[in-house]
Parts: C-alpha cells; sequence; structure tokens
C-alpha cells in the first residue's frame, strides 16, 4: 500500500477514527477559546498523521493552520 504505513499504526490513537474524533476535539478547544488544549491537541493530531502516511496527509496542513490560528488567537487574548 503506497503512501500508507504499518498496519500496525492504523491501531489505537492512530486509527482513522480516534484521529477524526481528536480533530473534532480540537475544534471544540478552538470554540471554547481553550488554546493550550487545542494546540496540544493540534500537535497530537499532526504526529498521528504523520505516523499513518508516508506522505503529508491531506488534513496535516489544515491542523497546522488551525494550530497557528490557536496560537495567534492565544497570545492575542492573553496580550488584552
Amino acid at each position: 500500500m503506497k503512501g500508507q504505513a504499518d498496519i500496525s499504526s492504523q491501531i489505537g490513537e492512530n486509527h482513522p477514527d480516534c484521529i477524526g474524533t481528536m480533530i473534532e476535539l480540537a475544534e471544540c478547544y478552538e470554540k471554547q477559546e481553550k488554546f493550550d488544549d487545542g494546540i496540544a491537541m493540534c500537535d497530537q493530531i499532526i504526529e498521528g498523521l504523520r505516523r499513518i502516511s508516508y506522505s503529508e496527509h491531506p488534513l496535516e496542513r489544515k491542523t497546522q493552520q488551525q494550530k497557528d490560528r490557536l496560537i495567534k488567537d492565544g497570545d492575542a487574548k492573553k496580550a488584552q
């Protein structure tokens, strides 16, 4: 299977359903302005996506953009 890592990487937290749930949780953290939790979740998502794909997973860029937004919004909130 070209472009897909070892099948054992899809068990547990690297399972696509688990990563999908983590993506939803990161969005919830963002809406609740829980910036640090959202950033940490984005890091876990990106790591999981890298483990299941040899090339950049399509959701990796989107998750990185969300992380950048969380950092920016968190910094702005702290500056107030």
